[in-house]
């Protein structure tokens, strides 16, 4: 299957010492001709995550970067095997009735993967800018997360969120190369439904619209326009129970 997503109990991370590879022969002309499509592509320290199987909580990363992670969607290049650290969060919150909803985000549709589609938000890449080495634990992703949520969304996702009840998932994007640890979180106090998640002008360019959807409908939404929404968020959806 091209996504996965499995529980946890507890995140075991591991860093590799040692430089990020080389670009192949071809790396450079491909990634001029992706920045020529996409100007607001630049390169940046990424980790890989080396060899991860299904069911398993241990995460083994090394260095790598983002000019070798997108030039593998390139035809002259091809798989480098580089698969993207990530982190998501899945934002859950009831209204003044008690309706549960989930938080859902669409992306522009300039990005990396999956871009125009609906999917859980707030998330983004893991580098050694965003969570040193040694910082390198569950603590430090979710404080990375609370980083990307003010940034791309503009939620204090600590003032405004709490640990939710189905905890730490991870989740292996073959489509979007990546393995993402998934925090549960859950909206303090009643949402508005009818309202908009988060304020225009909070977001930054990756997410174009944002929404809360109530559980009981999402079944509806994704059987009505299943390419509306990402892979990778159905099968989270489809492991919860959801669809």
């Amino acid at each position: 299957m091209d996504v996965v997503a499995w529980p946890i109990s507890g995140l075991e991370l591991a860093h590799e010492q040692g430089d990020a590879p080389a670009l192949p022969p071809a790396g450079e002309a491909a990634w001029r001709e992706l920045c020529d499509h996409n100007p607001r592509l630049f390169d940046g320290p990424i980790y890989r995550v080396i060899a991860q199987r299904e069911g398993d909580a241990r995460l083994r990363v090394a260095l790598d970067s983002y000019q070798r992670l997108a030039i593998q969607d390139h035809p002259s290049v091809g798989d480098l095997g580089v698969r993207l650290l990530g982190v998501k969060a899945v934002i859950t919150g009831e209204d003044a009735a008690g309706r549960a909803h989930v938080l859902i985000a669409r992306r522009h549709p300039q990005t990396r993967s999956y871009g125009g589609m609906w999917e859980v938000a707030p998330g983004g890449s893991v580098g050694p800018r965003d969570v040193s080495p040694a910082a390198l634990s569950e603590p430090g992703l979710l404080a990375h997360l609370a980083r990307e949520a003010e940034e791309e969304l503009g939620v204090d996702l600590v003032r405004s969120t709490a640990h939710g009840e189905r905890g730490l998932w991870l989740l292996k994007d073959e489509a979007a190369r990546s393995v993402d640890v998934v925090f549960h979180r859950a909206w303090r106090g009643a949402i508005d439904p009818r309202g908009a998640a988060c304020r225009r002008e909070d977001r930054d360019w990756e997410y174009v619209d944002t929404a809360w959807l109530a559980l009981a409908d999402l079944p509806a939404f994704v059987s009505r326009s299943p390419e509306a929404i990402s892979p990778a968020t159905v099968a989270i959806f489809g492991r919860w129970s959801w669809l």
